[in-house]
């Protein structure tokens, strides 16, 4: 069998949500999410979140982005091309949002 070492806290999080029946997480740690995968659960990360807040009108792109840099500046680590990724998956949902 494949051992992941995470955090004691995640593994609380994954065993808790898989002994409760839950289906989907908020987990943002990568080897965390591998592990929620593999035992059949659905991750979801702050920018997940974040985005589907866009998305359902909740923030505005400016309020994303202003959060997502109060995040990175309170320490919240982001690989820079994730960044940018989250920041263009912002922008295109706003604008598909003024095409409809």
């Amino acid at each position: 069998p494949l051992e992941i070492e995470i955090h004691p806290g995640e593994a609380e999080v994954i065993s808790l949500a898989k002994e409760k029946g839950i289906e989907t997480v908020l987990i943002d740690d990568a080897k965390a999410r591998v592990v929620c995968e593999t035992v059949g659960l659905r991750p979801i990360g702050t920018l997940g979140v974040m985005l589907r807040a866009v998305k359902d009108h909740m923030l505005s792109f400016n309020e994303f982005l202003s959060t997502l840099e109060d995040m990175v500046s309170a320490g919240f680590y982001l690989k820079e091309d994730v960044y940018m990724r989250a920041v263009r998956e912002a922008q295109n949902l706003v604008d598909n949002q003024s095409r409809s």
